[in-house]
């Protein structure tokens, strides 16, 4: 028997192509600027772009082809997530990025700081922690569980945090970020008060502000601990609601970026900067 119009080898339908897909303007982006790509990831952006070329159809008949294409997708998400942080781990370790790895994610591949932080959050925490590491890369567990798990332990001394690991792991493939925050939340609470007082030093310890400079721009990036953070983030976001003006069409981004200069400004206009050497801006 001849197989239908358009159809494969055996008779089977090919999968119908989605009318605006262009593949090779999809190829051609996502390597801009990565001619050293190898050609295992070249592949899989080619496979990439023949999945994006796909048409959808929205029936009844294909409801559960659609539901596993969704399952499958959000788990391959993650799996993508885990060997680019262990790509990232390679490159630090090589000294091979320009930036910091956020920076260059935030940079190169236009990701939002908060996504390039819990990717790189989660890439140093399970460096330390292996099984876990194995869970991410399987796509078993979220980069946002991992983050969380990680962010909440980071107050912990390291034989706790090790012991509060053995304990959830078992169960971290079925917890949700809130619940990964409560259990490590609960568990910071039954500490000893010797070890909380060393926690929160810890964290203070990590206090810090960095800056570098790109394009006629300077680039921030500050950690502070809880209480601070709270009230320098609380200040922005007040002021940055201040400056508000109807219509004048800035990012939320942009009035903080205005309101910490204004800061700045109001300080040294009531001399309460002391000037560097080069004078107070």
């Amino acid at each position: 028997m001849n197989p239908e119009p358009g159809g494969g080898t055996n008779g089977e339908p090919r999968p119908a192509r989605h009318p605006e897909a262009d593949d090779p303007v999809l190829v051609v982006h996502v390597l801009s600027g990565a001619s050293h790509c190898p050609p295992e990831v070249r592949r899989l952006i080619e496979s990439l772009a023949a999945v994006t070329a796909t048409e959808l159809v929205s029936d009844l008949a294909g409801g559960a082809a659609l539901t596993d294409r969704v399952t499958a997708l959000a788990r391959l998400h993650t799996i993508i997530d885990a060997e680019l942080g262990r790509t990232i781990a390679a490159a630090v370790t090589a000294d091979a990025l320009p930036h910091s790895p956020v920076t260059h994610l935030e940079r190169s591949a236009a990701w939002s700081r908060a996504g390039a932080s819990r990717t790189v959050t989660a890439t140093r925490f399970t460096a330390r922690h292996r099984e876990i590491g194995q869970m991410w890369r399987r796509g078993a567990v979220s980069t946002e569980v991992v983050a969380a798990l990680a962010r909440g332990l980071q107050q912990m001394p390291f034989d706790i945090e090790q012991q509060i690991v053995a304990a959830v792991t078992p169960e971290l493939k079925r917890m949700s970020v809130a619940e990964v925050k409560e259990l490590v939340s609960r568990a910071l609470d039954l500490l000893p008060s010797q070890d909380r007082d060393a926690a929160e030093q810890h964290d203070y310890d990590r206090r810090g502000v960095w800056w570098t400079t790109h394009g006629g721009m300077t680039m921030i990036k500050a950690d502070l601990p809880d209480v601070d953070g709270t009230a320098v983030t609380a200040a922005l976001t007040a002021l940055a609601e201040s400056l508000r003006v109807e219509g004048d069409g800035l990012t939320s981004g942009q009035r903080r970026a205005d309101a910490l200069t204004t800061i700045v400004n109001s300080a040294a206009a009531h001399g309460d900067l002391p000037a560097s050497a080069a004078g107070l801006p």
